[in-house]
């Protein structure tokens, strides 16, 4: 059998990646030349290019990933349904049960937990958090996903090797499981908990995560406990592959993605960029893509698509069946367990470091709170300094300032003339709007053409201009938006030169939130 052809420099670039998120601190490039074994040359090349997308912060000599690299846990979340069930199932499924509940998914020897929910609120002695990874034949996650492969016990059977376990301690378990639907594991993840788990299918019936929910032993009692939520998990397994059996056939007729979607990318045309198009390009209308529709979504050569591919599961992170493909766990070893618990403020804070680099301004980004805009993330540059000074925790009037009327923007009229009337409009510079009707007018037209610009109306001498923050479901999160004074720049070269830069970082940070 030939070796697959792969792109060398794609290759090594997630060598890098995988090197700095083995890493629990910043590092410099001598220490990546040792993890690596590349060449300085080599290293540094391949370290200004990612430095460049994004995807590696450098400050003061030191190395460390970016949360952009959350993008690759992302696509193949996406790829198989997860982002789904985390985000809109996991919460109300584990209200209903009051019990915790997580997602785990296999890779290799460990289960990794890729989300979590608990309807106690905290008070659990224990907490799974994302990216935690564990030895998969010791949590019922592990159990349940074996049981329901059908090379399932072979792979048990070799982790049990690798283990030094016996294989008569693990089959016993598998045999309940099959049997039952569902797994269980004593002392799951902490000495006093018992694990009850089953296996979430995909559209094709192939299993690509678990369900999993853990007890208190003592709670058990006389057994009764851990069939009756094995029962209840199985049938919201069920319910849960149905619906994304539906809404996956639905979708996919809908609309598939193409190269014109989102516009034409700002990055350099690399292999290293034209690679993290293709893993982008994995998502919920493309859970198992062929090397057509890839090449079709990110609008790349065929042959270019096949060897990028070939990198990926050279290195173990797509797999191909019958000239499908899939991104698999391993992924979530390129930067995932560091910023799955990550804020909003640590997730945008590179962003606005490097716009406030490349604009020579200060940038924030601001969250709806208690009737304000509260900035929750700021980048001041040193010589630059406002007259109107805000750092993180300052809370702007809705009315007044740029970023509070992009974030009444993302909210119904009524809704907008409800803040407003609850709130008195004391105008705070002779440039400022008087009345309720004024400001709503401005929201709409901010609504219309997705930013404002403010002119001296909160301050005298202040400009600043807001566009929308969201996330990957389209949900607004907050705004992102840059300061200036009147010495400096216009109410027209802010929307000129400006807000397309604001647009393309909300953009970005819009494919990783």
């Amino acid at each position: 059998m030939q070796p697959l052809t792969t792109v060398k420099s794609f290759d090594q670039s997630l060598i890098v990646i995988e090197a700095l998120g083995q890493s629990n601190a910043p590092v410099g490039q001598n220490e990546i030349r040792k993890l690596t074994g590349l060449p300085r040359g080599t290293t540094q090349r391949l370290l200004t290019a990612l430095v460049s997308l994004g995807y590696v912060i450098f400050d003061e000599g030191q190395y460390s990933l970016a949360p952009k690299c959350r993008l690759f846990a992302l696509s193949f979340f996406d790829s198989c349904g997860l982002a789904e069930v985390e985000h809109i199932h996991l919460p109300e499924l584990s209200d209903r049960l009051n019990v915790p509940l997580s997602i785990q998914v296999l890779d290799d020897q460990d289960i990794v937990v890729t989300a979590y929910h608990d309807a106690a609120a905290g008070r659990r002695t224990f907490f799974a958090k994302p990216g935690t990874r564990v030895p998969a034949l010791e949590t019922a996650g592990g159990i349940a996903l074996f049981a329901a492969r059908p090379d399932g016990r072979l792979g048990a059977h070799a982790n049990a090797a690798a283990m030094g376990l016996s294989v008569s301690a693990i089959d016993p378990m598998i045999d309940a499981a099959q049997k039952t639907g569902f797994a269980l594991f004593e002392g799951d993840m902490d000495p006093g908990l018992l694990g009850v788990a089953v296996a979430l299918k995909n559209p094709c019936g192939s299993p690509f995560a678990a369900l999993h929910a853990s007890i208190y032993s003592q709670q058990n009692g006389s057994g009764g406990a851990e069939a009756g939520l094995g029962a209840a998990l199985v049938n919201l397994a069920l319910a849960i592959s149905l619906a994304k059996q539906t809404s996956s056939t639905t979708e996919r007729s809908q609309r598939l993605p193409s190269a014109t979607d989102d516009g034409e990318s700002n990055e350099p045309d690399t292999s290293l960029s034209r690679g993290l198009r293709v893993v982008a390009a994995f998502g919920k209308y493309l859970p198992a893509p062929t090397i057509a529709d890839l090449a079709r979504a990110t609008n790349l050569d065929r042959a270019v698509v096949r060897r990028l591919l070939n990198s990926l599961v050279a290195r173990g992170y797509a797999e191909m069946q019958e000239g499908r493909y899939r991104l698999t766990p391993r992924t979530l070893g390129l930067g995932y367990a560091r910023f799955a618990t990550a804020s909003l403020n640590e997730l945008v804070q590179p962003v606005l470091d490097q716009l406030s680099s490349e604009l020579a301004e200060s940038t924030s980004v601001y969250v709806l709170k208690d009737g304000f805009s509260e900035c929750i993330a700021r980048s001041d540059i040193s010589r630059r300094r406002l007259k109107y000074m805000v750092e993180r925790g300052t809370k702007l009037p809705l009315a007044y300032s740029a970023s509070g009327r992009i974030l009444m923007s993302t909210v119904p009229d009524e809704k907008v003339l409800d803040i407003l009337r609850s709130q008195e409009l004391e105008p705070r510079t002779p440039y400022a709007a008087r009345t309720a009707e004024e400001i709503l007018e401005i929201v709409r037209a901010a609504r219309r053409d997705g930013f404002v610009v403010n002119n001296q109306e909160l301050d005298v001498g202040m400009l600043s201009a807001s566009v929308v923050l969201k996330n990957r479901r389209g949900e607004a999160l907050g705004s992102i938006g840059i300061s200036s004074q009147v010495e400096r720049t216009t109410p027209d070269l802010l929307k000129r030169d400006f807000v397309p830069i604001l647009l393309a970082a909300a953009g970005e940070l819009a494919t990783y939130l």
